[in-house]
């Protein structure tokens, strides 16, 4: 089971427990020891690496299955037009795919960067261009905890966790120095 401490704090909590336990490597609670990577049959076997723990197999486990259903069978055609469905922002945000480790009191689960590493590798496996999670959630999300103003914080990060508002950085010509950070709202990013 997920770790209380970590995901009591969290409203998506449920969502990591409606999965049954799959064929891990690794016992609950590390009270075996994980293999090591060369003596499993595959990488993509769950529990192959001694970084991760097993919360973070539960939560591979939720991210390979949101890709198997919700984005590989849809990729190719998403490619031919250009973009990916507003709905499935929405839905990566209700599964608790977006912005991890945004803290709690600003939509997010305040999680360690080890479950975003997670969600970066299962895309990569997924071989799935597409989605844009990883600048949103991992470089727009961060700058805005960093830098942005308490304000801003408020505003833009429960919505970025979401997924009712999209995350983009653009950036201008080299020699001007000046970046502009844009936030599309929901249902200016594609048009209906």
């Amino acid at each position: 089971m997920i770790s209380s401490l970590r995901f009591n704090l969290c409203k998506r909590a449920p969502v990591l427990k409606r999965f049954p336990q799959c064929q891990y490597l690794s016992t609950i609670e590390g009270t075996a020891t994980r293999p090591e990577s060369q003596v499993a049959s595959s990488l993509l076997q769950i529990g192959t690496r001694r970084i991760f723990e097993h919360e973070h197999d539960q939560y591979r486990e939720l991210v390979r299955r949101f890709y198997e259903k919700k984005v590989i069978p849809f990729h190719s055609k998403w490619e031919e037009v250009g973009h990916v469905p507003r709905e499935l922002w929405t839905e990566a945000g209700a599964e608790g795919l977006l912005c991890v480790t945004v803290p709690p009191e600003f939509g997010g689960m305040g999680l360690d960067v080890r479950y975003a590493a997670v969600h970066w590798e299962e895309q990569s496996y997924a071989n799935t261009t597409g989605p844009g999670f990883f600048l949103h959630s991992e470089i727009v999300a961060p700058y805005l905890m960093h830098y942005g103003t308490q304000e801003q914080k408020e505003h833009y990060l429960p919505d970025l966790c979401a997924g009712t508002k999209i995350g983009a950085i653009a950036m201008t010509e080299p020699g001007v120095s000046v970046c502009y950070f844009m936030f599309w709202y929901y249902l200016s990013i594609i048009p209906l």
